[in-house]
């Protein structure tokens, strides 16, 4: 309320009352200088009621706003996105709410997360997160999020988790089992999941299906099942029109994507992780399953929920590697189409080296190597966006997605609808049953909410509660409704908003289905969501797909590679190591680091000891001693003082006053002032970092919360490591042939130039280039070299002789070599200077 009609309202007051001596003017709160003429009291009264209705309109005043910020989820640059249209429906009902955008700093070249990190270690981090389901547990140990339970409930009965009877929100009752276990630890809830959940499965194309004159419907239901099928749908030999290598038709994109590997495994009956849990009874420990709720022991029928669980990796499991070997299959098993039935036949290596195979018919067929088939999958060892240009291409048939894959083909490619399908992956086994993967994420406040007065924190939940609410998901369905993919939609949610005539666009397959999923005929298995996923995640991505899915993977052992990846997932890079062997390991840790210190502390000492004779400078000329204590100048010839005197007066003067070169002066002060930016940046940026990071080695660091001390366990764990000691002697030889051909090459180089008459200027020019051009082009210039396709121009130039095509860089015997070329490429130029420098003397 402005001062004016604050005026406006106390002079009617005033009239109604009577008051005639009190007269506010409407046009502004400060008084004519005519009201000096008026009595004391009068003004008084006046001046008290004008800072009365100045205070009266400040406290009516509009609330300041209360901005929360989101990362992710919100997004006003997409306002017709129903998260977007969501949250401004609750600004505008909540006057107070200013939603805004979370922006970060960008890391070029950092992990997705990175900016979120470092603002959650400067204190600027987002309010709301969208918190992905595989990780959500990694960032409540680390105490990222904020807990619900201020408007949740509490946990009462002390079991660990929020029962339906402790639960104040009535949203609870609808967040399925296992999500509920995911977001909570100790009693207290970190998230609320999403309204809605996505599936992922195989997508294949129906049209190429039908071509190969298999039945679209057809859903294989075994694993040897699904590898007939694709069998069916490989053609290498076709000409695919668009294609910018010609590699015919696959039927399967097998992609480097760790998670998209981990359905094979479930489909097998494995669980990534697995909760270890020790009955107080008998004392036997008991395995389950990730996605377990129920923990009863299989002997006694002892609960065992309340007792603690210990997580450990489970990937060198038999369903592991039977996930590995049949993805291997895919990749690289041999066949060879019937001549005269076109049916697929299996190779064993015993016919590839007999060259021929018996059919179960008796029937005998010789063939060549060219006839053999290799796989059935178009492998990509590199993480790309290539797979849906591929798929919509017609260069592979079938890859794993989820919908959202199929809408954006359907949007963007002009791919009729009616020509994809979505299948789950199929069992290993009969007995066993098909899967999709299933995703349903989180939404979750961050820790620094919880700094916020009481109304703020109500604020943000508001905001959560609508992003959770199943009005959002609503406002999806309606959207795909109206943009004409209701195909993509469940049926459950079309029939309960009343779009019971879109029921029909739902194929047949799709409607199937869901009603396995309901009916539990289909699995839905998720990410591992204990321990930190994303840094195992990383290592079946370098050590397991990214070498079994090379142009050299055929031979590659995927068993001991799926061992190792499990033993460092227990040591700490996923879970903690187990206390019991660290424990063992202490004592030798505690004699070698006090042997490694006390030798530290004794070089330190020989290299910083003053040599003899090193502290008795010799004295300038014109400077004489004294009773080897006093420094006193040579006397003048004419002056009149006698010698004794003089030498008493500075002797006394030594006494009395500081030597003179313990004072700065300024000439001495100066290059130390100059110096002093120089030498601070240094500090800052150089040792003040490597001594924090020094520290860090001997803490478990937490980015929020209290760090605590490690010990020597950090270098136990490395040193324990196999791969750090594989790590040291791969830089070795890196090393050591990096020197090799760095010193080799500029001689050679220079030899060439010197002494060979013919060719300086190619040599010359050859060797100089990476002086005189862009580092850009020289960068695209060898990518083009080590391409590996057959367009590469390496490649090309091996064929030209009759060579096989190389993977270069993709090849772990090649990769190193190909990797120390351009450097020393780079240097011989310059290095060879010196050498025909003197090779010309």
């Amino acid at each position: 309320m402005s001062a004016g009609a604050s005026a406006r309202l106390f002079n009617a007051e005033a009239q109604r009352r009577g008051d005639a001596e009190i007269f506010v003017p409407a046009s502004s709160a400060v008084l004519p200088s005519s009201s000096f003429l008026l009595p004391p009291s009068s003004f008084l009264r006046r001046t008290l009621a004008v800072l009365l209705l100045i205070a009266v309109s400040r406290a009516t005043a509009a609330p300041e706003p209360t901005a929360v910020t989101f990362l992710q989820g919100y997004d006003p640059d997409l306002p017709e996105s129903p998260v977007t249209r969501q949250i401004l429906a609750l600004a505008r009902a909540e006057p107070r709410l200013n939603p805004q955008k979370w922006g970060g700093l960008t890391l070029p070249g950092a992990g997705g997360r990175a900016p979120f990190m470092l603002s959650l270690a400067g204190g600027t981090a987002p309010d709301i997160y969208f918190c992905w389901f595989h990780i959500i547990r990694h960032d409540i140990e680390q105490g990222f999020c904020h807990p619900l339970n201020e408007w949740l409930g509490e946990d009462t009965d002390g079991d660990g988790q929020l029962s339906d009877a402790e639960a104040r929100w009535p949203g609870w009752r609808q967040v399925p089992p296992l999500w509920r276990q995911v977001a909570t630890r100790d009693g207290k809830v970190y998230g609320l999941p999403m309204a809605g959940i996505w599936y992922y499965g195989i997508v294949y194309r129906k049209d190429l299906v039908r071509q190969a004159g298999v039945d679209p419907e057809y859903i294989p239901a075994t694993w040897d099942e699904f590898f007939r099928w694709c069998q069916r749908l490989t053609f290498p030999g076709k000409q695919v029109v668009g294609a910018k290598v010609q590699r015919g038709q696959r039927a399967f994109g097998l992609e480097n994507r760790p998670w998209s590997w981990l359905p094979w495994m479930q489909a097998a009956g494995g669980s990534p992780i697995v909760s270890v849990r020790v009955s107080p009874a008998t004392g036997r420990s008991t395995r389950f399953a990730m996605e377990e709720t129920r923990f009863l022991a299989p002997d006694t029928g002892e609960d065992l929920s309340e007792a603690e669980a210990t997580w450990q990796a489970n990937f060198d499991s038999p369903e592991a590697i039977a996930a590995a070997a049949f993805t291997h299959r895919l990749a690289w098993a041999p066949w060879l189409r019937d001549p005269q039935s076109g049916e697929p036949v299996d190779l064993t290596p015993a016919d590839l080296a007999a060259g021929r195979v018996t059919l179960a018919s008796g029937r005998e067929i010789a063939f060549a190597e060219s006839d053999v088939i290799r796989g059935v999958a178009r492998a990509l060892p590199r993480l790309t966006q290539d797979l849906p240009q591929l798929f919509a291409q017609g260069e592979v048939v079938a890859l794993f997605s989820g919908a959202e894959l199929v809408e954006q083909l359907t949007r963007d490619l002009n791919l009729p609808p009616d020509m994809v399908g979505i299948m789950p992956f199929p069992a290993a086994r009969p007995d066993l049953k098909p899967v999709f993967q299933a995703h349903k994420h989180f939404y979750s406040m961050t820790e620094s909410v919880g700094r916020r007065p009481k109304a703020e924190r109500d604020l943000v939940w508001r905001c959560i509660e609508q992003l959770a609410s199943e009005a959002v998901n609503d406002e999806t369905v309606k959207q795909k409704v109206l943009e004409g993919h209701a195909r993509w939609c469940t049926p459950a949610d079309l029939e309960r908003l009343g779009f019971t005539e879109y029921l029909d666009e739902v194929p047949p397959g799709i409607r199937r289905n869901y009603e396995r999923i309901a009916g539990g005929e289909i699995l839905a298995r998720t990410e591992p969501f204990a321990g930190f996923w994303q840094a195992v995640s990383d290592l079946i991505d370098r050590r397991l797909l990214g070498v079994l899915l090379a142009d050299t993977g055929e031979r590659f052992d995927y068993a001991a590679a799926l061992r190792h990846i499990n033993d460092d997932a227990n040591r700490g890079l996923m879970f903690r190591a187990p206390e019991a062997v660290l424990a063992r390991q202490r004592p030798l840790a505690r004699v070698l680091f006090g042997i490694a210190a006390i030798t530290a502390i004794v070089c330190c000492g020989l290299a910083f000891r003053r040599k003899p004779g090193a502290a008795t400078a010799t004295p300038p000329l014109h400077v004489q001693r004294l009773d080897e204590r006093t420094l006193v100048p040579p006397p003048k010839k004419n002056h009149p003082v006698s010698a004794s005197l003089r030498l008493r007066v500075s002797a006394l003067k030594s006494l009395l006053l500081p030597p003179s070169s313990l004072l700065p002066s300024p000439s001495s002060l100066s290059p130390w002032l100059m110096l002093a930016p120089a030498l601070l940046s240094i500090a800052v940026w150089s040792y003040y970092p490597l001594i924090r990071g020094a520290v860090m080695a001997f803490q478990e660091y937490r980015i929020v919360g209290e760090t605590a001390w490690a010990g020597l366990d950090n270098f136990i764990l490395v040193a324990t490591d196999k791969g750090f000691w594989a790590a040291w002697a791969r830089t070795f030889h890196y090393v050591g042939l990096t020197l090799l051909l760095g010193f080799l090459a500029p001689v050679l180089l220079a030899l060439m130039l010197a002494e060979i008459p013919r060719g300086k200027i190619f040599f010359r020019t050859l060797y100089f280039l990476p002086h005189l051009t862009s580092a850009l082009v020289i960068a695209l210039l060898w990518k083009l070299m080590y391409d590996p396709t057959e367009n590469g121009m390496l490649n090309q130039l091996l064929g030209f002789f009759g060579v096989a095509r190389q993977t270069w860089l993709q090849d772990p015997s090649l990769a190193m070599l190909c990797c120390i070329l351009p450097g020393v490429w780079a240097g011989a130029g310059m290095a060879s200077l010196i050498y025909v420098a003197a090779l010309q003397a």
